[in-house]
């Protein structure tokens, strides 16, 4: 059996005080991580305001983002913001 990395967990509880004294949470990731499952886990899905990224996510995906009310920004699409 292996033994936890002493690092990766003092980093893991890091990251996650910082998301619990954060006023918003944003992920910003490319979409070679959208459907891969993550190494370790800081928060839940609706625990994240917003998710940056390049390419719009699968269906599924940004189904999911919309239900845990996650606002999706995608660089290069058109906005409506003048």
């Amino acid at each position: 059996m292996s033994r936890p990395d002493p690092v990766l967990s003092y980093e893991v509880r890091v990251g996650r005080a910082i998301i619990e004294n954060s006023r918003e949470v944003f992920i910003v990731a490319d979409h070679t991580k959208f459907g891969r499952e993550a190494m370790v886990r800081l928060c839940n899905i609706q625990g994240v305001d917003a998710l940056f990224t390049g390419r719009r996510p699968q269906p599924s995906m940004s189904k999911m983002l919309s239900e845990a009310d996650v606002t999706l920004h995608v660089a290069n699409e058109e906005s409506d913001v003048d």
